[in-house]
């Protein structure tokens, strides 16, 4: 059984990191005069994206790597924990195989220095 988010954020766990266009959202709302829905602002924001050139969506991309680089960092350290406090099930598949192939080399350099 796998916790759902509310126990899983007593555990500390890091929240995702924020997309490069989630940022460009963010810059809109506080640009928005509330005349029209919230859906329709949102669509204009997303056509907007999309006709933005590489060089104007940078800034926004510079901030979602440092934002993921934030949650990449916190996460090792969150699952690190969660192994030290021996609960293997909360990590991510990736970690716990990268977990067991750590273990299992040194078990053979272990053997192979006996």
């Amino acid at each position: 059984m796998s916790l759902q988010g509310p126990e899983l954020k007593k555990l500390g766990k890091p929240k995702r990191p924020i997309s490069q266009m989630a940022y460009y959202f963010q810059d809109r709302m506080l640009e928005w005069d509330h005349s029209g829905t919230v859906t329709k602002y949102v669509q204009q924001c997303g056509d907007h994206w999309k006709s933005l050139s590489e060089a104007e969506k940078m800034h926004y991309k510079k901030r979602a790597e440092a934002d993921r680089g934030r949650y990449d960092t916190a996460m090792h350290a969150w699952e690190a924990r969660m192994l030290a406090d021996g609960r293997p099930e909360l990590l991510r598949t990736r970690t716990l195989a990268d977990e067991r192939r750590r273990e299992k080399q040194e078990v053979k350099e272990r053997e192979g220095s006996d």
